[in-house]
């Protein structure tokens, strides 16, 4: 275990599996976006197509992960959990 993962990668014999293929076992259409440069060529892909599609978006492994929940600290001390409209990088009101 690390900072960021429990119980899913290599070490614990646990991966998330490859959702392209799992889509195209049940016969459904699948798209992977590996990287910045593939986004709009993939999307106008997934978008024009007629009917359902998986798409996959591979990202980095530590990148940062925004707009997320995050909590703030109120005046006496305790957390609270921003509202869904509210996440953070929170900006100024």
């Amino acid at each position: 275990m690390n900072d960021r993962f429990l119980g899913v990668g290599p070490d614990s014999g646990l991966q998330t599996p490859d959702f392209c293929r799992v889509a195209e076992a049940y016969g459904l259409k699948a798209v992977k976006i590996r990287s910045n440069d593939e986004i709009d060529e993939k999307l106008n892909e997934v978008f024009g197509y007629d009917g359902p599609v998986v798409c996959e978006v591979m990202v980095e492994e530590f990148g940062t992960i925004a707009p997320r929940i995050a909590s703030r600290v109120m005046p006496d001390g305790s957390l609270k959990a921003a509202e869904f409209d509210d996440l953070w990088p929170f900006l100024e009101k």
